[in-house]
């Protein structure tokens, strides 16, 4: 099943921050990204809540337990909102760069909530 991407910013839930990719001046890039991005792609925090690094002044203070959440979507990002403009779109802040002030470019959200399509992909 190809992947269907559009531009969407905001709502999506857990998610997480794999790395970035340095382009040249024509645009072109390449990064190499090792882990886990399948059906058995998840977040957990088994424990107690705990006092979480405060990187930036948006990072969350605590580490809440949550139990494993499934996410079985992509999205990739802008380093800025002005870049994201600067390729035709949409100019929202989205937390995903090291600074939290990324542009969003794509996500797979025409896919439903639990149907994302890493789900698509076996280990």
């Amino acid at each position: 099943m190809p992947l269907s991407f559009r531009y969407l910013i905001f709502p999506f839930g857990m998610s997480w921050y794999q790395g970035d990719i340095q382009t040249n001046h024509k645009g072109n890039g390449y990064a190499r990204f090792v882990g886990r991005f399948n059906e058995e792609t998840f977040i957990v925090a088994p424990s107690t809540p705990t006092v979480a690094p405060l990187t930036h002044s948006t990072d969350a203070g605590e580490n809440p337990v949550t139990n494993p959440i499934h996410t079985y979507h992509v999205g990739i990002w802008f380093n800025s909102p002005t870049d994201a403009v600067k390729a035709g779109c949409q100019g929202a802040t989205t937390p995903f760069n090291g600074e939290h002030t990324a542009g969003q470019i794509l996500n797979t959200g025409d896919f439903p909530d639990d149907k994302g399509p890493l789900l698509k992909l076996k280990p």
